[in-house]
């Protein structure tokens, strides 16, 4: 049985499978196969352990597998990143990461959460109240750009 808990480190490469799916399936219509494929090629970077350690960063998973994901960084207000894998989107599981990660940033007194989310990922945030800004690329950290969109979330303390 799937639950909630806060990743650790050990969770790290689980979690970066989980994203090469998640963008390999999830994304196929909205990007490039190129894009796609440098994107979820992408090495586990050496720094990644020390974020989920350091960020609001929480998995919904079993003893086996890892199914979503996703991290909070409260000292930017900003949602860095959620995925959920393949044989579970849908199933709103993302839905309850979101909520968690929400639910984190009140207890400090944020008043706003602020993301970048891919083109595929839109209509989920906008659904849970986030306002697009206007489309901008992200910078990869190996060069290539995306296609994203800046999104913001207010409410009231």
């Amino acid at each position: 049985m799937f639950g909630l808990r806060r990743a650790v480190a050990d969770d790290s490469s689980r979690i970066w499978e989980v994203r090469r799916q998640a963008i390999q399936v999830g994304c196929r219509e909205y990007y490039s196969q190129e894009d796609i494929r440098r994107w979820a090629s992408a090495p586990l970077y050496a720094e990644f352990p020390a974020m989920v350690e350091l960020t609001e960063f929480y998995v919904i998973a079993d003893a086996e597998r890892i199914a979503a994901f996703g991290n909070l960084d409260l000292s930017k207000s900003e949602i860095g990143a959620m995925f959920v894998h393949p044989d579970f989107q849908g199933s709103g599981l993302g839905r309850r990461i979101l909520s968690t990660l929400e639910e984190i940033a009140v207890k400090p007194g944020l008043s706003s959460l602020s993301l970048v989310a891919t083109l595929n990922a839109e209509p989920f945030y906008a659904a849970a109240g986030f306002l697009p800004r206007e489309c901008t690329k992200w910078k990869h950290p190996l060069g290539f750009e995306l296609d994203c969109v800046p999104m913001y979330k207010t409410w009231a303390r």
